[in-house]
């Protein structure tokens, strides 16, 4: 055996080998997509409404801020309080994006969640 056939073999073998890898991701990614949500399942808003209305009873009480730092605090119904910063998840569906003097931004996470005709996001003001 040459060198020049040896050289194609192996070209045939790592062709080979990268078109499996190929196959093997692309199916492990669709039946991973496939999985998440089935797409004759109807759509529920009753948990945006209700997200929506648990955060409307919230209370924004105060902003903290620094040079490269800011925080919110808010309080519950109930009386508990909460910290908030950017990036953190708030209620099942809803994240922190962005604080600033006297608002603080949501932003719903599930894109299977319709909130029918409202907003995708929620700002929480100073009062």
């Amino acid at each position: 055996m040459n060198k020049d056939s040896r050289v194609l073999g192996l070209r045939v073998i790592i062709l080979l080998v990268s078109t499996l890898v190929a196959t093997v991701y692309a199916e492990t990614a669709m039946s991973t997509e496939a999985a998440e949500r089935d797409p004759f399942q109807k759509v529920s808003t009753e948990s945006c409404h209700l997200d929506r209305e648990r955060l409307a009873s919230w209370q924004l009480q105060g902003i903290v801020s620094g040079v490269e730092y800011q925080s919110g605090w808010g309080q519950w119904p109930n009386g508990n309080r909460q910290k908030l910063v950017v990036g953190q998840q708030l209620l099942p569906n809803w994240q922190v994006t962005h604080i600033n003097s006297r608002q603080v931004n949501l932003q719903q996470l599930n894109p299977n969640i319709a909130c029918a005709g409202q907003s995708s996001t929620q700002v929480l003001s100073m009062r």
